[in-house]
């Protein structure tokens, strides 16, 4: 699970990133770092230089939040078929 979301948060972030790159190197909207603002090719390579940073805050981010939700997923089911099994073996009135 964790590679095909590291897989999905590249292949959304790549092309942000050089978006905003090229936004930078053409002083449209700066790149930020450390509350100082960056333009021209300074801004291009801090966005570009910051893509495997963000990649895998993004994927750790959703992995956790994925593996938290799965875990109550399957506390979840266990739950349903141990009342389904109860609800099946239980004499009828």
């Amino acid at each position: 699970m964790f590679k095909l979301i590291l897989i999905c948060s590249t292949g959304f972030y790549i092309p942000i990133a050089f978006l905003m790159g090229i936004l930078a190197w053409l002083d449209i909207v700066p790149a930020t770092m450390n509350a100082q603002q960056y333009t021209g090719f300074k801004g291009f390579a801090i966005s570009i230089g910051f893509i495997p940073v963000f990649i895998m805050i993004l994927t750790l981010a959703h992995w956790v939040m994925l593996a938290i939700g799965l875990k109550f997923f399957k506390i979840g089911v266990k739950l349903y078929d141990s009342v389904l099994s109860k609800k099946m073996t239980s004499p009828e009135n």
